[in-house]
């Protein structure tokens, strides 16, 4: 993903896609198409969003520290689970 340079607070004209370099995405249009996707995520039990809140002039999205992984579920669980041969 491209982001503006550091230190600029402008947004760059238009984002180009990484695999034709041919295209371009207005930012408005990414700007949408996140706003969707947050909504169709949803809230957590606390009431905050599963796609927290997004900071367009550093150009990364984050998921809210308490959406965890399969791997991270089961790694817990793991974790949870006694041996058996343990005194």
């Amino acid at each position: 993903m491209c982001s503006p340079a550091a230190g600029s607070r402008s947004r760059p004209a238009s984002f180009r896609t990484q695999s034709t370099g041919q295209k371009s995405t207005e930012p408005k249009t990414v700007q949408n198409l996140i706003t969707t996707t947050r909504k169709q995520l949803g809230r957590l039990s606390d009431n905050t969003a599963v796609l927290a809140e997004n900071d367009r002039y550093k150009g990364k999205l984050e998921l809210n520290a308490q959406v965890k992984t399969d791997l991270q579920l089961l790694a817990e669980a793991l974790k949870a689970v006694r041996d058996p041969f343990e005194r």
